[in-house]
């Protein structure tokens, strides 16, 4: 469930991935620290009004803070490894990446226009017609691809019989054997 959370909340944004993971980090060091001394309170930013004990741009990142909260030892295990293994991909494909999200992205948008083109919906309305049509079109298109998976597999299986019987047919010498057409 907060796994879904964070898809939702931060859909491919690996930089707020690490931000949490940053954020996780200072978190356990924090309550580390809460443990072995009094709580100190941080000074004052330069032109923010914070109150005593209250970080000034800690309200800006409270629902990252939540999320990772929420996590299980094995969610927050698996954004680790997200993480690091996005540290490790080259710059042109994390680029790329970019680039397919980015056109990923502007497709269901105009697909969510096109569908709402003649039906005058307020932004509320826009936003639950969105998560709904992702919902359904991620099982439409779960259901395609294992159809699609199915009927690859059969074909597959078709063509191996179909070899193997080239494969077992005995063959003259000198003579290759025959292909099987196919049907």
């Amino acid at each position: 469930m907060a796994g879904l959370r964070i898809r939702q909340a931060l859909p491919h944004r690996p930089a707020l991935y690490a931000a949490m993971l940053f954020l996780t980090c200072q978190e356990a060091a924090s309550l580390k620290a809460q443990t072995q001394s009094p709580p100190a309170e941080p000074p004052p930013a330069k032109g923010a009004a914070a109150t005593p004990g209250e970080h000034p741009n800690r309200k800006a990142v409270d629902p990252l803070v939540e999320i990772i909260r929420s996590l299980t030892s094995d969610q927050k295990n698996q954004l680790m490894e997200n993480i690091k293994a996005w540290q490790q991909i080259s710059p042109d494909l994390k680029q790329a990446l970019r680039n397919r999200d980015s056109l990923l992205r502007k497709k269901f948008k105009d697909e969510v226009d096109a569908a709402l083109v003649d039906t005058p919906v307020s932004p509320e309305q826009r936003s639950a017609f969105e998560e709904r049509y992702r919902e359904e079109r991620k099982k439409v298109d779960s259901g395609l691809r294992a159809e699609l998976d199915g009927r690859r597999k059969a074909a597959l299986d078709e063509v191996v019989q179909r070899l193997k019987k080239t494969l077992a047919a005995p063959a003259a010498p000198g003579v290759s054997p025959a292909p099987v057409p196919a049907p």
